[in-house]
């Protein structure tokens, strides 16, 4: 997967995976995603992209589908034939402390 993300050369490529069944009429799927150095936790725009890709492009029959990912469990729902939404894991902020950026502010101001 990682060859095949850094011949593509885009900012992220996204990997579906099976367990069972098939894309038509599966709701859980694997999903990974790869820039062309290293693979990455997470990528919201390439997870709508692959529902989009099982509901649209391969007639996925579900109402929601689960991907399973390195951030955890990602929820797509589908609404319409047209409208989609995705859940995203809460990534809490951490307080950090300015001084320690303090010269690295100082050169790029």
């Amino acid at each position: 997967m990682q060859k095949v993300g850094t011949e593509m050369n885009l900012s992220e490529t996204a990997f579906i995976s099976l367990d069972k069944g098939d894309f038509v009429t599966a709701n859980s799927f694997g999903l990974r995603w790869f820039t062309p150095t290293n693979e990455v936790d997470i990528c919201g725009h390439a997870t709508l992209a692959s529902a989009a890709v099982l509901f649209k492009e391969l007639g996925n029959s579900s109402s929601e589908i689960t991907f399973a990912s390195r951030s955890g469990p990602l929820v797509v729902k589908r609404f319409d034939q047209n409208k989609i939404s995705l859940n995203f894991p809460e990534d809490t902020p951490t307080p950090v402390n300015l001084a320690d950026f303090a010269d690295l502010l100082k050169r790029n101001i």
